[in-house]
């Protein structure tokens, strides 16, 4: 299942529920201040293991912002490009 799959099923619903509860706030809020974001100085002086360390940092950084997501319901039909031709109504 995909993301957009899952914000138009019911369970995106259920999943806004959840979030609001305390329990689960309180519990995102301690994960978030124990994560690896939080403890830059002990980022390794070797290269690779630092690239490694980053990925994981920034994986903890992206789990929030992606729950939060998907207890939102897709918006309409999407993006609507920009264009620069004149609309129905000021065609008339």
């Amino acid at each position: 299942m995909t993301i957009e799959e899952y914000r138009q099923s019911e369970m995106s619903g259920q999943l806004a529920v959840l979030l609001r509860e305390p329990v689960l706030a309180s519990a995102m809020q301690i994960a978030s201040e124990a994560s690896p974001v939080n403890n830059v100085a002990n980022i390794s002086q070797v290269e690779h293991v630092a690239h490694i360390q980053h990925g994981i940092a920034k994986g903890y950084s992206l789990y929030p912002s992606v729950l939060k997501l998907m207890a939102t319901p897709p918006t309409g039909g999407g993006e609507v490009e920009p264009s620069y031709a004149p609309s129905e109504e000021e065609k008339e």
